[in-house]
């Protein structure tokens, strides 16, 4: 088995969707499966073989993770922390591998916030993350723990939708964030489905001057991946009751933010969203987000992100669409969106892409708190 085809594979696929009971259990098998494509790799491609070289790390990594939710189940979320610790460190080089580092502002580009609120008027503030002083209403999420203000973006207006899990539009009030020119982040890169990991190589060919070059990042970020697939899987499984209060598949995403949060050279996590009904759609469109607050203040809002962020004035739905429609532009969102079985469209065509190419016009500038 060659490299592309481990990625092709079903047992790779992710988001994983899922009816098991007993959640480790179901973990556990999906490693496990993942192990036996291991040991099916070709021995005679380099890549890997480098992959096969690496089957204890690839072994402690799995078996700290089981461990880690079996302390959690315990009621040990210290002891928790400590076991998802030895996972990364077991893989820290590839771990390394997937923390993109130094990005400027067009580098990644234009991102999103969309809040449901009945009040016309909002402010900034009322788009960034929750004030330290209302920290008490930070609820879980996939990857937040109660009471930890984190800023949830997206890549399109229509990822924030899904999120929102399809709020009606009037509803909606929008803003658009871009990190300040001059400035850079860190973060770490779980957002390439594996079935389109190798396409992804090939877009991103034109960034090297030299093949060689474009030829080490193949394989760097191949075999990172690979081997730090386990992480990835561990943070990429649905909900199996949504409106559950405690829900186990978020015990290793929730950990992992708490972990970068406390270590430096890591700004956030950029991962794709679980709440899509199709993944047929370009990557691009699909990302999240997540950036936890570096300090902490008693009231008021995180300074490394609101210095780091230069945003919109929130608008809603309703005015944005209406000032978009005479709005003529060329955008840069051509691509397929075939979200409604039957009907094919490209994303700028939509109310979606209309709308963002509108909102990327507006004038940005910091919080101010």
């Amino acid at each position: 088995m060659t490299l592309e085809e481990l990625y092709r594979s079903v047992e790779l696929q992710l988001p994983i969707t899922h009816n098991a009971i007993d959640y480790i259990d179901l973990l556990k098998r999906k490693l496990h499966a993942f192990r036996n494509l291991i040991d099916n790799l070709s021995t005679s491609e380099y890549r890997c073989e480098k992959i096969r070289k690496s089957l204890n790390q690839i072994d402690g990594c799995c078996s700290y993770l089981i461990d880690c939710l079996r302390y959690y189940y315990k009621g040990s979320p210290s002891a928790a922390f400590a076991e998802l610790d030895k996972a990364i460190q077991s893989v820290k080089p590839s771990f390394d591998s997937l923390c993109i580092k130094g990005i400027r502002s067009e580098g990644l580009g234009q991102l999103y916030r969309l809040r449901v609120a009945s009040a016309r008027n909002l402010q900034k503030q009322d788009l960034f993350h929750v004030p330290f002083e209302k920290r008490g209403f930070v609820l879980n999420q996939r990857y937040s723990i109660a009471g930890l203000p984190c800023l949830y973006l997206g890549s399109s207006l229509y990822v924030c939708w899904e999120e929102l899990n399809r709020p009606e539009f009037n509803s909606l009030q929008i803003s658009r964030f871009k990190i300040d020119t001059g400035k850079k982040i860190s973060i770490v890169d779980f957002g390439i489905l594996p079935r389109v990991i190798f396409e992804s190589f090939d877009k991103n060919s034109s960034r090297f001057k030299y093949k060689k070059q474009f030829e080490d990042y193949v394989e760097s970020v191949s075999i990172a991946k690979t081997i730090c697939w386990p992480i990835i899987c561990a943070c990429s499984i649905r909900a199996r009751q949504p409106e559950a209060t405690f829900k186990p598949e978020y015990i290793i995403p929730q950990l992992l933010s708490e972990w970068i949060a406390n270590k430096k050279g890591y700004d956030g996590i950029r991962y794709f969203s679980m709440a899509l009904p199709s993944y047929s759609l370009n990557n691009e469109l699909i990302l999240n987000y997540v950036f936890p607050v570096r300090t902490r203040n008693p009231k008021g809002y995180c300074r490394r992100l609101s210095r780091l962020f230069k945003m919109t004035e929130p608008i809603s739905w309703g005015l944005a669409q209406s000032l978009a429609r005479d709005y003529h532009i060329t955008g840069p969102y051509e691509y397929q969106f075939n979200v409604v079985p039957g009907f094919r469209s490209t994303y700028s065509e939509t109310e979606f892409g209309k709308i963002q190419m509108f909102i990327d016009s507006l004038p940005i500038d910091y919080l101010g708190m």
